[in-house]
């Protein structure tokens, strides 16, 4: 699930793997050479016994979470890419948009999580007065409350479909047709971001507004990040680098952070702690009642997708050749997982000519996306799941 569970802490609930040992499993899809999309960080979700992944093809695969054995595939049309993979209730919600038409409306999708079956799918609506820069690249995951499905569309609304049949429940209309992200959502409230350059709180109750708090309007640093609710707390980030913490019942600014106005990326929360990755290269853990920080780790070269995820006492997230693990109370490395030199781009095929004109690319510019870049992981009964754009899924434990 995109971010740990609805309210987007990024907070697992496993115990914490202090040690790696071996892995468990690997999972590559096979493809020819033109379907296959070297340096693409592959999305993927668990719920109960299956892991769900998605290919840059429009397929999604339900593999067996304790051997990583394939159990079904899906395919969707070629020209459709899978842009957010969430589950609830025995059901697999797929977000698509057209690959090759980006002003025309995308779909979420019901299926069914145990056989990959559809059961619906519902429409997003696009208007032409959405169009932007943000609209075109931005998506929403939804969320699931009691029977309602929740997703922010590019015309400013919120839907709350049916979670049976896909219906339009109700809506809520924000002040613009600009893009929505992926709400969160706590009991009987829901936050989201909108490209108009306020965080909306709907009481879901009422259907009405409970508050809002202008940001300022997003910039590319924003499109994929949502809200992060923690109790009585609500996170977010700003287009100049500044986290908010908010009070969830008023609005009202309790501190803010900032590293000196770079791009930050989306906090993993605890009861104690705050983490947040910079674009500067640095992990921040800061005090959640003051916004203090408490230690920070240099990274290295950080990319919008390599989010910290937490446990009780550990700290874990993905880069350029590795993924690696840190205390929570003093951001010292516990282990580091590199990718094995069997799975490396110089020993595949169909990444040879991807890979060599990666590396002419860096040699001129210092910088290019590897092709051994890890993503945010998942963790499940101390087991570590993690994607990496050389085509694979690893079980690590």
């Amino acid at each position: 699930m995109f971010r740990a569970n609805f309210q987007r802490t990024g907070c697992y609930q496993s115990k914490d793997i202090r040690t790696i040992n071996n892995t468990k499993w690997k999972f590559q899809q096979t493809c020819n050479l033109p379907s296959l999309n070297p340096g693409h960080n592959y999305l993927f979700t668990i719920y109960s016994n299956i892991l769900c992944v998605e290919n840059s093809q429009g397929h999604v695969y339900g593999l067996n979470l304790d051997s990583g054995q394939q159990i079904w595939k899906q395919n969707f049309e070629k020209i459709n890419k899978i842009v957010h993979l969430s589950t609830a209730n025995d059901l697999l919600f797929v977000g698509t948009r057209p690959f090759d038409n980006f002003i025309e409306s995308g779909y979420l999708r019901a299926m069914n999580i145990n056989s990959g079956e559809p059961i619906w799918k519902f429409k997003i609506p696009f208007t032409s007065t959405s169009v932007s820069f943000n609209s075109l690249l931005s998506c929403s995951a939804p969320v699931v409350y009691e029977n309602n499905v929740y997703i922010g569309a590019n015309d400013g609304n919120i839907y709350a479909l049916n979670i049976d049949s896909g219906e339009v429940s109700w809506s809520f209309k924000t002040t613009k047709n600009m893009s929505l992200n992926s709400p969160a959502i706590q009991e009987n409230i829901l936050c989201i971001y909108s490209s108009d350059g306020y965080i909306y709180m709907i009481d879901l109750s009422t259907q009405l507004e409970k508050w809002k708090f202008e940001v300022g309007g997003g910039g590319i640093s924003n499109l994929f990040l949502s809200p992060v609710i923690h109790k009585e707390t609500v996170y977010v980030v700003d287009g100049d680098g500044i986290l908010y913490a908010l009070d969830i019942e008023t609005g009202n600014i309790l501190w803010t952070f900032s590293a000196h106005r770079q791009p930050l990326y989306s906090a993993a929360i605890t009861d104690d702690h705050v983490c947040i990755n910079c674009k500067n290269g640095n992990l921040y853990t800061l005090n959640p009642k003051t916004g203090e920080i408490f230690w920070e780790y240099k990274v290295g070269q950080i990319k919008s997708y390599n989010n910290p995820v937490v446990t009780k006492e550990t700290v874990y997230f993905g880069n350029q050749g590795f993924i690696q693990a840190l205390d929570l109370k003093t951001g010292e490395q516990l282990w580091r997982f590199e990718t094995p030199f069997s799975d490396c781009w110089v020993l595949d095929s169909k990444m040879w000519l991807y890979g060599l004109t990666n590396q002419i690319i860096k040699s001129f510019t210092g910088d290019t996306h590897n092709l051994e870049n890890f993503s945010e992981p998942i963790i499940i009964n101390q087991t570590l799941y993690v994607s990496c754009s050389n085509g694979y899924i690893y079980a690590l434990n």
